[in-house]
């Protein structure tokens, strides 16, 4: 299929929600329309595209009542992205959240932990020691966390590329 043969699929998508009240058809047409603009991006781009959860994603999201990490957070994440999109990285949820405001660097160890704003959110730190007896920060989100994190995961990786003003 040509790209301007999905453009002409997702035009038609498009039409066929304004002439529609069903939730149902109008959520699935919206659906469509976003796999075809990640489709004709990745098309044009030739290589992988960005990470991005589309709304009926996030609606569905099943979230943990006991606080996991961001990598375990990450897992489940990408079980929803398309072939055609990178996976998403632990550390780039960190950053994108140190860039948000939530979090800030611990001077102990030089990794990212919550601040009061992220503590507010459900960003938990825990310390670990490794086996050479280094003490070190780990994070975990409880659900109110994940909630946000997944909410507003496109954002989140904005700001940790870099695209978004601070």
């Amino acid at each position: 299929m040509t790209v301007n043969e999905l453009l002409e699929l997702r035009k038609e998508a498009e039409d066929y929600i304004g002439g529609t009240t069903d939730e149902k058809i109008v959520s699935y047409n919206k659906r469509v329309i976003f796999v075809i603009d990640e489709l004709v991006s990745a098309i044009n781009a030739e290589h992988k595209i960005p990470f991005r959860l589309c709304p009926d994603d996030i609606k569905g999201f099943e979230y943990s009542d006991t606080p996991i990490p961001t990598s375990e957070l990450c897992r489940s994440l990408n079980d929803l992205r398309l072939e055609s999109m990178w996976s998403i990285r632990p550390s780039a949820i960190t950053k994108g959240l140190y860039k948000m405001g939530y979090m800030t660097i611990d001077n102990a160890s030089n990794k990212k932990i919550p601040n009061e704003k992220g503590e507010r959110l459900g960003i938990i730190v825990e310390h670990k020691t490794s086996v050479r007896g280094t003490i070190y920060p780990v994070c975990r989100l409880n659900k109110s966390a994940q909630q946000f994190v997944v909410e507003n995961i496109n954002e989140i990786l904005e700001q940790s590329r870099g695209k978004l003003p601070q």
